[in-house]
């Protein structure tokens, strides 16, 4: 480890330098990595539960999101107490604008839907870079699949939730509302009288096709998709027969209480990485253990107050810490 430098007025103390190294990991992207993002709720609560309001208002947020911050989402499915989404990002700058706006949106909106008042997600969202073309596609399937896999529905197109199944079967836009808060409280202020429809806004996006498949014509893709689907369908109809048990159906779950908490949430740990390849994976590893190194050793440096430091490239730097005078301060008589 480098040595405390000499900076005036600069404390920081052992047990921060002892949290540099033993932090959470530390968020790397290339410019135009690929990546699934996974964030749930709180406790696994079923915050999220499917309701036609609920759809709108989550499209909203995401097509605003997506107009702000130039992500492209190639794939999104929202369960009763997670969602996923598969987008490719310009830089991590964006991908940090990007999920700050929709969790922070989708925790005040649904929250207020809900009647929830408290902390709306467990922890962080989880992103994960997906590496090579057979990842993505089988990335895709597996978000597809939500629904079928956890004998909720036996078929992807009957999730009541919000879900991309059905614009990447039949391609058009995504449509939502967004309510304007904005001119709400101006008019508010000012008096007048409205109902909770007067500042809602359509909102539209346009799902961009995965890398791997952007040189498919939009009919080539949306046979891609059919067949996984009939695919999954003939899987969850198998594994229904083994097992004798039938999907709970699209009714149950719409009618689920949003503050439920489930007694055993699954919180599988992440995967540093989605691919294919044992190469690729072993590559990425040791890439990312010497990027961490690099960036452990310049954090030192930089929270010893050399704000000169460089950083490897595609990452933030630590907040800095408080900065004390070097002499305390006259006060005058």
């Amino acid at each position: 480890m480098l040595a405390r430098g000499n900076a005036p007025g600069v404390f920081v103390a052992q047990p921060l330098r002892a949290a540099i190294r033993m932090s959470r990991k530390i968020r790397r992207f290339a410019p135009g990595a690929v990546i699934e993002i996974t964030t749930r709720t709180i406790q696994g609560r079923f915050l999220l539960r499917p309701s036609r309001e609920l759809i709108a208002v989550l499209h909203g947020i995401i097509g605003r999101a997506l107009a702000k911050y130039g992500v492209r989402l190639h794939a999104f499915f929202f369960a009763s107490n997670h969602f996923h989404l598969i987008v490719s990002i310009q830089n991590v700058r964006a991908l940090a604008l990007f999920m700050s706006y929709v969790n922070g949106n989708i925790a005040r909106k649904v929250g207020r839907l809900h009647g929830w008042r408290e902390r709306f997600w467990g922890r962080r969202y989880a992103a994960i870079e997906i590496l090579d073309e057979e990842a993505q596609i089988a990335r895709l399937r597996y978000l597809l699949s939500h629904g079928c896999k956890e004998g909720l529905v036996a078929d992807p197109r009957d999730w009541p939730g919000a879900s991309c199944v059905h614009a990447l079967l039949h391609g058009g836009p995504v449509i939502g509302t967004w309510q304007n808060q904005t001119k709400a409280w101006y008019a508010r202020r000012a008096g007048k009288r409205f109902d909770k429809h007067s500042h809602t806004e359509r909102v539209e996006f346009e799902l961009s096709p995965l890398p791997c498949w952007a040189h498919l014509g939009e009919s080539e893709r949306q046979a891609r998709v059919a067949e996984m689907v009939r695919d999954i369908v003939r899987e969850t109809r198998e594994l229904n027969l083994r097992n004798g048990s039938t999907p709970i159906g699209a009714n149950t779950i719409v009618a689920q209480d949003p503050h439920h908490r489930p007694d055993l949430p699954n919180k599988s740990p992440a995967p540093r990485c989605h691919t294919s390849s044992r190469e690729l994976w072993i590559a990425f590893v040791e890439d990312y253990r010497d990027f961490a190194q690099r960036y452990h050793q310049a954090a030192v440096r930089w929270l010893d107050g050399f704000t000169d430091t460089v950083f490897p490239p595609n990452c933030f730097p630590p907040p800095l810490t408080f900065r004390e005078p070097a002499e305390p301060a006259l006060v005058p008589s």
